[in-house]
Formats: structure tokens, C-alpha cells, sequence
């Protein structure tokens, strides 16, 4: 008995021993918005069009939304207009210097405080197109706006592609 005793002690005190650790149920966790207040569409507008150029009507790219998944149908994205992020669309908004004014937009005015760092993040390096577009999901989820993500293939060289659904009404979203 002393044997288990001390053999539970060991275990105690062993840095190498991971302790069970109680689990948060994942509904609560998504039950929190990020944001802080609503974010009115036409400010994401203004500035998807200057990095973006005008929204693509899904007929010119519907080859490009129907492949992969097959989830989406013709009457699901007929009469809809899309903006393009990609590398050269997120180059092109750095070069123009549109992106680090709405990041801290986003960071300073719409996102809580805890979850500020995915705007105030560096646009910068390797990862940066990876960490702009997470925003940019964010945005979309929290507008209620279709958000696909395709794979361009051109010379042996494959990069994501994203389209964000442009709805005409401009009200703001709560």
C-alpha cells in the first residue's frame, strides 16, 4: 500500500505526466461574436473594391465555383456578383497601402479586444495573404456573406483563390 501511495506521488510530480483537463463544450465557444459592433457593408465594400477591383458576376466564373464539392448549384449562385482575393488582388493592396488602414479600422473599432491581434498582425512575409484572409473570413461569417475557396493551378504552380459574395443592399449588420 505504501508502494502506491508513493507511486502516486511520483506521478504528481512528474513533469513528463499530462493531467486530464476539463474540455469547454464547442457550442459555447462559438456562441461568442468577435466583434463588438456591426459592421456596415459598405465599408467592407469600399475596400474590397479598391484592392479587389469591381465584383465578377458568377456567370464568367461558374466553371470555377461548380467544380470541386458539387455543394452549389446553378440557381444558388445565379444573379450573384463576386470579389476575387488572391495573391495578386492582396499585392495589389499592399501596393496601394489599403490594407494596413482597415486592419486597425478592424482591430481599433469592430473587433473585441481579445481577438483584436488577428487584424493588428503584420501584413508581412510568408504567411501574411494566409493571416489577411482569415480576417476576411471573419468578416464574411459575421456579415452573412458565401465565402468560397478554390485552388488555381497555372504553370505548375498552384494558389488559393477566393471569391466573397457582393449582396446590393448596404445595410449595416449586427
Amino acid at each position: 500500500m505504501d508502494m502506491d501511495m508513493s507511486l502516486n506521488s511520483l506521478h504528481l510530480t512528474n513533469p513528463f505526466i499530462v493531467k486530464k483537463r476539463k474540455i469547454i463544450s464547442a457550442p459555447s465557444l462559438r456562441s461568442v461574436s468577435i466583434f463588438k459592433t456591426s459592421l456596415p457593408l459598405d465599408v467592407f465594400y469600399t475596400f474590397s473594391e479598391q484592392m479587389c477591383g469591381q465584383p465578377v458576376e458568377s456567370s464568367k466564373i461558374m466553371h470555377i465555383l461548380k467544380s470541386g464539392n458539387g455543394i452549389l448549384s446553378d440557381q444558388d449562385l445565379s444573379d450573384r456578383l463576386f470579389f476575387t482575393f488572391d495573391s495578386i488582388a492582396f499585392k495589389r493592396g499592399i501596393y496601394l497601402d489599403v490594407i494596413e488602414p482597415f486592419m486597425k479600422l478592424m482591430a481599433s473599432q469592430y473587433y473585441r479586444p481579445a481577438y483584436a491581434f488577428y487584424a493588428e498582425r503584420p501584413m508581412a512575409g510568408s504567411s501574411a495573404f494566409i493571416r489577411f484572409i482569415q480576417v476576411i473570413r471573419h468578416i464574411s461569417k459575421h456579415i452573412g456573406l458565401m465565402f468560397i475557396s478554390t485552388v488555381k493551378y497555372e504553370q505548375s504552380v498552384s494558389s488559393k483563390v477566393y471569391y466573397v459574395e457582393y449582396k446590393l443592399s448596404n445595410k449595416a449588420v449586427s
